[in-house]
């Protein structure tokens, strides 16, 4: 039994390790480029501001790059898992190994968060720099904000992994991107909603299926705590213990979904 689960753990260890290398070989090293492309647009831009206005721009527009690029990083990392290794045939070479299917996708999922959380390492570092230069201050708030961006990607990741386990890659990104557009907007939908003069003259049908994808989609905007940033306010801790906690149990949902699917796809 004992041997088992070590065989086990060192077969997904190399698998999350092999993933993670792949992210860095390829596409996150341009998202780290743009970044830094983006983030000296923004100096540049606060050099040529106000003076009064340079602690709110750079923590306004800073966490709007992070959670940005965050987002695209998990659609963009996460839509290629398993469709480049089913194109590439290397599918076949990894599951021939003591390794199941379940566990293909746990540590393809693991390699992509290590991957997701170094990226945005580097963006929070590369941000700390640019208030440091230009003399702004970041409160606790901003720690508080970045914690939960990087929990945001880590539920999109899971979301397009999920998708990622029935469909091709650039589908499996579409509808990723998608429902966190979607999860972004659920606050202002959720509103439209509770006013039925808003909506007087769109069928039921859509209002029905509003209220589903409502009720399915995570509400993404509970995870953007940039006014509190901007503003030096701080959230209770208990916010993100209670929000780090659904957003968990929608990553295994998630995961569990893909397995229970992956288990039965046919690669021949």
């Amino acid at each position: 039994m004992f041997e088992t689960l070590k065989k086990s753990f060192w077969m997904i260890n190399s698998l999350v390790l092999n993933t993670f290398r792949t992210h860095i070989r390829s596409k996150l090293s341009l998202v780290i480029l743009l970044f830094a492309f983006a983030l000296l647009s923004l100096m540049t831009a606060l050099s040529a501001g106000s003076l009064s206005e340079e602690s709110r721009l750079l923590k306004d527009l800073g966490l709007f790059l992070i959670s940005t690029f965050s987002a695209l990083s998990a659609v963009i990392l996460s839509a290629q898992l398993i469709y480049r290794d089913i194109e590439l045939k290397s599918i076949y070479s990894i599951l021939s190994k003591p390794i199941s299917r379940n566990q293909y996708i746990f540590g393809k999922y693991i390699g992509t968060a290590l991957s997701l959380l170094v990226l945005q390492i580097i963006m929070a570092i590369s941000l700390w720099i640019c208030a440091w230069m230009v003399q702004v201050q970041f409160e606790m708030s901003m720690l508080q904000a970045l914690l939960l961006v990087y929990l945001e990607s880590l539920v999109v990741s899971a979301i397009t992994l999920f998708f990622g386990s029935f469909s091709t890659g650039n589908l499996a990104g579409f509808l990723g991107f998608g429902l966190f557009v979607i999860g972004r907007l659920s606050a202002h939908v959720q509103s439209l909603l509770e006013n039925p003069k808003e909506l007087q003259d769109v069928p039921v049908l859509i209002k029905n299926l509003l209220s589903i994808m409502l009720a399915v989609v995570p509400n993404f905007s509970q995870y953007n705590l940039t006014e509190a940033v901007v503003y030096d306010g701080v959230f209770p801790w208990s916010y993100l213990y209670h929000l780090s906690l659904s957003g968990l149990a929608y990553i295994g949902l998630c995961l569990i979904f893909a397995m229970m699917i992956f288990r039965k796809r046919d690669f021949v």
